[in-house]
């Protein structure tokens, strides 16, 4: 909890030495009357900086003060890449595996449709890889894919994460990692599991 704690007073800092209009302009975001910046996030929209009372949670304030703060302004590119193509992913694969992969096969992999469902409930659309898929909006220009291989006789079933190759460009690994693993939890609850 001390790690959060100093990681959220690191991460407040360094916005509050940024300009709002720059940074908005960078994330391809909002800023509300009152000079917020209206980030939408995984289906739902927060105000930055957080207030006493806003209710959001640490470690999602912690990512979204990261991707505003680290934001290079670049389009999504198109270019879809796995996690241990990242800078430094590959240090992280393993985790990433059994903190995101796990979870979303356990939620999806014996009904995929669920997860196309649940995609588009979060303002995502189909995508074309593996048997089931979605390509959700997880932050302004950064669409992450999420995707499940039918399991057989032979194999269970399993899958997959793809971002656009730009993400290095907003987010540390770490933060993918983050990224990643509020996604799956946001599709969950948007399939009602």
């Amino acid at each position: 909890m001390a790690d959060l704690t100093a990681a959220l007073v690191l991460a407040r800092e360094e916005f509050g030495r940024r300009a709002a209009a720059d940074l908005a302009r960078r994330a391809g975001v909002a800023a509300d009357p009152d000079g917020r910046l209206v980030v939408p996030f995984l289906g739902r929209k927060y105000l930055l900086p957080v207030l006493e009372g806003d209710g959001i949670p640490a470690s999602k304030e912690i990512l979204l003060l990261h991707y505003l703060t680290g934001a290079s302004g670049a389009p999504p590119s198109g270019r879809k890449v796995s996690f241990k193509d990242l800078p430094e992913g590959f240090i992280y694969n393993e985790p990433f595996k059994n903190r995101i992969i796990r979870p979303l096969v356990t939620a999806f992999g014996e009904r995929p449709q669920r997860l196309v469902k649940a995609g588009t409930n979060l303002g995502g659309e189909p995508a074309p890889f593996g048997d089931a898929a979605t390509e959700i909006p997880a932050l302004p220009r950064l669409p992450v894919i999420f995707f499940i291989w039918n399991g057989n006789e032979e194999f269970p079933p399993d899958g997959g994460v793809l971002f656009d190759a730009n993400i290095s460009s907003y987010l540390a690994a770490e933060d993918c990692v983050m990224l990643a693993q509020m996604s799956v939890a946001a599709l969950r609850e948007a399939a009602g599991i």
